[in-house]
């Protein structure tokens, strides 16, 4: 009888040990699956680059650093950026600047003066000559911070041509056209810091871009009273945040591809995601990677 059952215990033991084993092969194997899918997508990524561009395109990337902002454009010739996240995206940054072959950066372009836009300033003024630096005209809710103190240093040791903007302004550089368009020296109530952001106009060929910062309510009130021009492309405003008056913002600019920067801890509201698909706009998210825009002759090709 005792023989029996520790028959049954070894037969149960080795049924136990193959079955472990058979689990710990096929979780092996599902990892290196998933490790190999991985892989892949980042390989992909990578290829997209400036190498891939023809002479007249040019490149928009809006970049996976959680909810902060980092926009890079890029043309054969010419690189501007647009806002540059937390001081711990630095290597995020500068990383995708080696990756296009970037040796100097024509425009830097501060939308507004949180520190999930600011952060990086010091890192990429320490290791790309910067030509020019525009920034909003305001003082921001907090002046003592420590991430505004170093954006502050930061520029007060650099060599490039700052200007701290009150009034629109337009510009050429190279095959791209950019309009700047302020507060117009306005003092909001309710968060300055968001409602004096900088919107970037961006015109190439027959396509048109608009970053427009983290303006709130107030502001985007303003800026539908006073007109705004149909975009392509919606860099839409404060991570996703839906307001009271977003439909009306979303129907003016009214476009095709809008790009949300957020995390998955910090999404966008899901009654903004509806709003911009019922407008009939394909939405974007930077927590799903990094967005890519290519604007060429024959419109614009967006990639994930």
């Amino acid at each position: 009888m005792k023989k029996h059952i520790l028959r049954i215990i070894l037969i149960l033991t080795l049924i136990s040990v193959l079955f472990s084993l058979f689990s710990c092969r096929r979780i092996d194997n599902e990892k290196k699956q998933d490790d190999t899918t991985t892989s892949a997508t980042n390989k992909d990524t990578k290829k997209i680059t400036t190498d891939s561009l023809g002479k007249s395109d040019i490149l928009v990337e809006t970049l996976k650093i959680g909810k902060a902002d980092c926009i890079i454009i890029n043309s054969k010739d010419n690189t501007v950026v647009i806002d540059a996240g937390e001081d711990d995206d630095s290597s995020a940054i500068i990383a995708r600047l080696i990756l296009n072959k970037v040796d100097k950066i024509d425009y830097l372009i501060i939308t507004h003066f949180d520190n999930d836009h600011i952060g990086a300033v010091p890192d990429i003024l320490e290791n790309y000559q910067v030509d020019n630096i525009i920034e909003p005209d305001y003082t921001p809710d907090e002046p003592f911070s420590d991430d505004y103190n170093a954006y502050k240093n930061a520029l007060a040791s650099c060599n490039s041509n700052i200007m701290t903007l009150s009034e629109d302004i337009s510009f050429t550089l190279g095959i791209m056209s950019f309009d700047i368009m302020t507060a117009k020296g306005k003092i909001y109530s309710s968060n300055i810091d968001n409602n004096s952001s900088l919107m970037i106009g961006l015109r190439h060929l027959n396509n048109s871009f608009l970053f427009a910062g983290d303006i709130e309510k107030d502001r985007i009130d303003d800026v539908v009273s006073g007109g705004i021009e149909h975009y392509d492309y919606l860099k839409v405003p404060h991570h996703g945040v839906n307001e009271k008056n977003s439909r009306s913002f979303i129907d003016a600019v009214s476009p095709k591809y809008a790009v949300i920067t957020c995390s998955e801890k910090n999404p966008p509201d899901v009654v903004l995601v509806e709003k911009l698909q019922n407008a009939g706009a394909d939405v974007y998210r930077t927590d799903n990677g990094i967005v890519y825009a290519i604007s060429a002759e024959d419109g614009l090709t967006m990639i994930q």
